[in-house]
Formats: C-alpha cells, structure tokens, sequence
C-alpha cells in the first residue's frame, strides 16, 4: 500500500507511521494569535524531533461552537498551515476537520491532507 500526500509519500508495509497532534484553539475558544501561534509551532516542532512524521492540525470542539465557528476555524488552521510552510518545515499536514469549505481553505494554504473529525456512528 502507498499513502500519498502531495509530495510525501509512505510505503507499507514499514514501521508504525507516526502522528503529532496540535490543537490551534486558544483559551475559551479563541484562535491562537501571535504569541501563541508560536507557541503552537514550537510544540509541532517538538512532536517531530520526537518522531512523528506527519502533523495533525486541528481545533477542540468547544472552540469549533464557539462565535463565528467555521470562519473562525478557517483562519486558525489556514494561519497554522502558511506559518509551518514559512518555517521551511517539510512534514506533511493533516487537516482535522468536518466542514468542507475549512477543509478546502487549509488544503489551499498548504495542508497535504485530510482527517475527517466528524463522530464515527455506534452500528
């Protein structure tokens, strides 16, 4: 199997592939800004000397619900996604998120892929 991601690529069978995940959600809500956006890509930067080769960026869901939701959203990630191309940083991006239009603006600044956040339904 190979799992593509615009330039990445994995091959499996290989070792356990390894996600880093870092939430862009302020206190109550609020997009990360300035600082703290910092702050975001030091702890991303973090997970991958630690070992994880592909970054997985996202909002908690309070901070989804909360204002002006998925435009608040949009700007959070796509903010993340251009500061981490900025930073030369080569390891892919997963977007996580549920809405189409987020997905399709974090994908446009840079994201490699997608991880739907949507709740997975009991059966």
């Amino acid at each position: 199997m190979i799992l593509r991601a615009r330039q990445h690529l994995f091959e499996f069978p290989r070792r356990p592939l390894v996600l880093g995940s870092v939430c862009v959600s302020g206190h109550e809500g609020a997009a990360l800004p300035g600082e703290a956006v910092t702050e975001a890509l030091a702890e991303a930067r973090r997970l991958v000397r630690q070992g994880a080769e592909i970054i997985v960026v996202g909002m908690d869901s309070p901070a989804r619900e909360y204002g002006g939701a998925r435009a608040h959203e949009a700007e959070a990630l796509t903010g993340f996604v251009r500061l981490w191309r900025e930073a030369a940083q080569t390891e892919p991006l997963a977007i996580q998120t549920s809405c189409p239009k987020v997905a399709q603006a974090a994908l446009a600044a840079g994201g490699d892929l997608l991880v739907d956040s949507r709740p997975s339904r009991a059966r």
